[in-house]
């Protein structure tokens, strides 16, 4: 039935919209529930360990692009059910953050916060997302790393550079991720407290925050 499935997708995907502009919107609801029905049963069916799997992870990687959003989001509840199953997919889903598509960006940070345990593979890509010019894509990136973690070494310093050469919501969110490291953001305070004084409200709040959590991670919750 995967093969069959993935035909079916691979076939609906491949149409091109008439010469003379695009399908009435009826038509193209009726497409996407086609191709919405096939990426369901393949995100039924990926997790069943068999020569059949790596067409169907392939499929649902392909599905991250789709222009229907409900479809990206059942391939990427697929592929973020596979866990440790598909250790490739990380990578494949880190390179994606980097993809000019937004949607695209933001469907690979969605399945990355749902494969969880396996987001240590991506934690560069995810630091760097945090200054995705997509709203929802930085704030995945900034709940993954909260929620999963990542090498303290690794996030604190980068997050750190954030502070002092990101955009305003980026200030604000790597100055958040860093209240979730405090028991070893002690390095990030010079950055935080300079914080204190940016012209971004939302920025110089969530250093704040964040500055009270390592202090009261360190024992000194009055900050002397």
């Amino acid at each position: 039935m995967l093969p069959a499935l993935a035909g079916a997708y691979r076939s609906l995907s491949a149409r091109r919209p008439p010469e003379d502009g695009p399908p009435p919107a009826a038509e193209a609801e009726e497409e996407a529930g086609l191709r919405l029905g096939a990426v369901s049963g393949i995100a039924e069916l990926v997790r069943e360990p068999g020569p059949s799997q790596p067409l169907a992870i392939a499929v649902l990687l392909e599905a991250l692009r789709d222009p229907a959003d409900e479809v990206r989001a059942v391939a990427s509840d697929g592929l973020g059910g596979l866990g440790s199953r598909a250790p490739n997919v990380v990578e494949v889903l880190r390179r994606s953050l980097q993809d000019p598509n937004a949607d695209f960006r933001q469907a690979a940070a969605r399945t990355l916060s749902i494969l969880g345990s396996e987001v240590p593979k991506a934690t560069g890509a995810l630091l760097e997302g945090i200054r995705d010019p997509r709203d929802e894509v930085r704030s995945l990136c900034a709940k993954i790393l909260q929620e999963f973690g990542g090498d303290p070494a690794v996030v604190v310093p980068a997050l750190a550079r954030i502070l002092g050469e990101g955009p305003g919501p980026a200030r604000a969110l790597a100055a958040e991720t860093l209240g979730f490291y405090a028991h070893t953001a002690e390095p990030a305070i010079p950055h935080l407290t300079r914080l204190l004084d940016d012209g971004d409200r939302l920025a110089r709040e969530a250093a704040a925050a964040a500055l009270e959590k390592i202090r009261k991670a360190a024992g000194n919750p009055n900050g002397e």
